[in-house]
């Protein structure tokens, strides 16, 4: 939290990270015990996956550069470390990332803004320069930004294969295009409660793809069926354990 949100304070994020880094890093690390089951070399081992081991991974190139350089990183925004422009910008309506990650980049950016001589001025000649003077060239962007609406900007700078994207709110990334042509709405089906709306799973698998049977269980949907496989528990126990409002 001390690298994340803005120079004035402290964010949050909105889900917590530590929880599905450990979960994206089991996922694959599930195959190489499998694969020695499958190739006789050993008969399986135990995985240990730390929430704080797992969370420490994700800070990559931060925690590599205070390794080698001894500088502790700051907070710093939606900016980029080591290029320019690399950030979000204001524009009339809404803010743009905008990522010109190179000169000839840069350049077409300047161009449909309105700006190529900014392509010639020395402060910005280099992503070095640009960098260096970051606080004089986002002033420059932001002036030509505020023209348009940030959808505007967006369908020109993508013609022009600078990349860039809105800064959307949840309902306004749940319609994008994409969000139809790649499937990722979905919905399941419960007898009590009717249609429950989700997310699909992200991977796509040629020949196996996901199949979704069975929406998430009201609370408590499973437990006696689950009683029953794992502790073999007859109806009388059962009952018992409902009567005591145990279950």
């Amino acid at each position: 939290m001390l690298q994340t949100g803005s120079r004035e304070g402290i964010r949050k994020e909105s889900v917590s990270q530590s929880l599905i880094s450990v979960q994206v890093c089991m996922r694959p690390s599930l195959f190489s015990p499998l694969c020695d089951i499958a190739t006789k070399v050993a008969k399986g081992q135990y995985l240990d996956a730390a929430l704080f081991d797992t969370t420490l991974s994700l800070l990559a190139s931060a925690a590599t550069g205070y390794l080698l350089s001894g500088q502790c990183p700051t907070r710093t925004g939606s900016v980029h470390g080591s290029l320019a422009p690399y950030q979000h910008f204001r524009t009339r309506t809404g803010r743009l990332i905008i990522a010109a990650l190179n000169d000839d980049q840069f350049a077409r950016l300047a161009t449909v803004l309105g700006r190529a001589s900014l392509c010639d001025d020395l402060r910005f000649k280099t992503n070095r320069d640009r960098v260096a003077h970051r606080g004089a060239l986002e002033h420059e962007l932001e002036d030509a930004l505020s023209s348009r609406d940030a959808a505007e900007w967006a369908n020109l700078l993508r013609d022009a294969d600078v990349p860039c994207g809105p800064i959307n709110t949840v309902a306004e990334a749940l319609q994008d295009s994409q969000v139809t042509a790649r499937d990722l709405r979905i919905e399941l089906q419960r007898a009590t409660t009717g249609a429950i709306p989700g997310i699909a799973y992200p991977v796509r698998f040629s020949k196996t793809p996901v199949v979704y049977a069975k929406a998430p269980p009201l609370l408590g949907q499973d437990t006696e069926s689950v009683l029953t496989w794992m502790l073999h528990l007859d109806e009388g126990t059962l009952g018992s354990l409902r009567e005591r409002g145990v279950i």
